[in-house]
């Protein structure tokens, strides 16, 4: 259910509900938002308890063929599932790509990566400002690393970019790698999305592939309504172990 906000009062409520779903389970309820009736811009935030023992991460490796996220959500049963790299025409994803310890595409200097390490109860996860930060030697691999687009905020300071609104996908930071908090947005600019997390505190937030290839499907369902169906090489799924 879509929830309208009066402009004046729409960050504040979603921060106070946001503080009281930070003790409820490790997965929110949808939070969705309208800035006002003439722009439309919505978004979704969920959040993950990456300490849960319970938590599981996949992508759809190891072949990583074509396919839309709502298709994978129904066939691995998982709860949560986004888009991330971007792609070229034939389809081959361009930046790094590491799944259970193995990298299957190198990293880009210039684009930002997502990696989840694993820890003796879940994961821990970080956000590389340059996907060759990532250390690829033997026994610092993450389990899982996933690249985008670039860093929209580090240590609560949002970073500049052409105010542009489009479909977004996002990811943020709290609890030093403990907390992670994932964005789908409509008729938004990563200024915009920046700006969110920097109510929520989220100390670093990046963006993924965005346009027509934005999506994220919660529950089966799509988070944010669009009309476009794209199938992409790389989906990133969460759900609870059966």
């Amino acid at each position: 259910m879509r929830r309208m906000i009066k402009p004046g009062k729409a960050l504040r409520a979603v921060f106070f509900i946001f503080l009281i779903l930070l003790i409820s389970s490790c997965r929110t309820t949808q939070l969705q938002f309208s800035k006002n009736s003439q722009t439309s811009a919505s978004y979704t935030i969920e959040k993950i308890d990456l300490t849960s023992a319970d938590l599981q991460i996949m992508t759809n490796g190891p072949d990583f063929k074509l396919v839309s996220p709502r298709a994978f959500a129904r066939q691995s049963r998982a709860e949560i599932v986004i888009n991330t790299l971007p792609f070229k025409k034939d389809g081959k994803p361009v930046g790094i790509l590491i799944d259970d310890g193995k990298v299957y595409s190198p990293a880009v200097k210039k684009y930002a990566a997502l990696a989840f390490y694993k820890e003796e109860s879940g994961f821990r996860a970080e956000i590389f400002d340059s996907q060759e930060e990532i250390d690829l030697s033997e026994g610092k691999l993450p389990y899982i690393a996933v690249g985008g687009f670039w860093t929209i905020l580090r240590d609560g300071k949002k970073n500049d970019f052409i105010d542009h609104k489009d479909y977004r996908i996002a990811v943020g930071l709290c609890d030093s790698g403990k907390t992670l908090l994932i964005m789908c947005a409509k008729k938004m600019s990563y200024g915009d999305c920046a700006e969110i997390f920097q109510e929520l505190d989220v100390e670093i937030a990046m963006q993924f592939d965005g346009g027509h290839s934005a999506q994220m499907v919660v529950n089966g369902e799509k988070a944010i309504k669009a009309p476009f169906r794209r199938k992409v090489p790389v989906v990133l799924g969460f759900r609870a172990k059966p």
